[in-house]
């Protein structure tokens, strides 16, 4: 298990969103059995590149997988900035596990451009990275961290002055005809704003994201 240190003050819901796209220090498992299409092993493929870069902290490289209509509302180069404070910075310590692919819906196509649902879990421990801090702070941690990814998938070992932390999430794969890979978007709360500018209401319904 690979142990990483980020600050969260400023960037809490930076970190939040980029920890639960990042959660996965190992290889990405697939739930599906039997043969999948081609197209969802490249849907795959790509997570699983993604992941294993952002494991690697090569933020430029990783964000090269979200989709180039992101950068236009936010720049690469301010993500890439928040992302390399996060883990450079000493406040918290964060450890990963696996992620797990659990399900690849679609593609459909929209005006042209493919659309697929990839639902995982990843699975994550996080604690202060000063011994100065206590259980109070936890105890006030808590229900933030469960506000973030449900009650019932946060708990704290007082033991290790660790929260272990479970999640569920999804992100849409998108693949326009000019395109010659699959990028993809984070559906979470941080990025509902840009999602929704992004991903028409139509696919929106049909994928029931």
């Amino acid at each position: 298990m690979t142990s990483m240190k980020i600050m969260t003050p400023v960037f809490l819901g930076l970190s939040m969103l980029l920890l639960t796209a990042c959660s996965g220090t190992k290889k990405v498992v697939g739930e599906k059995q039997g043969p999948m299409s081609p197209e969802e092993v490249e849907i795959r493929q790509t997570i699983t590149d993604y992941f294993d870069l952002m494991k690697q902290q090569k933020a430029s490289e990783a964000f090269d997988y979200m989709h180039p209509t992101l950068f236009e509302l936010v720049p690469k180069e301010l993500l890439v900035q928040g992302f390399n404070e996060l883990f450079n910075d000493t406040s918290m310590v964060f450890s990963f596990d696996s992620v797990k692919v659990t399900k690849v819906t679609g593609p459909i196509i929209h005006e042209g451009t493919r659309y697929a649902r990839i639902d995982y879990w990843g699975y994550m421990g996080m604690g202060f990275g000063s011994d100065e801090e206590d259980d109070g702070m936890a105890t006030f941690m808590l229900p933030f961290l469960e506000a973030q990814f449900g009650e019932g998938n946060v708990e704290y070992n007082t033991d290790t002055k660790m929260f272990n932390i479970s999640n569920e999430s999804e992100m849409i794969g998108i693949r326009r005809v000019e395109d010659t890979r699959w990028y993809i978007i984070e559906n979470s709360d941080e990025m509902k704003g840009l999602f929704q500018k992004i991903v028409p209401e139509a696919v929106v319904e049909e994928l029931k994201l």
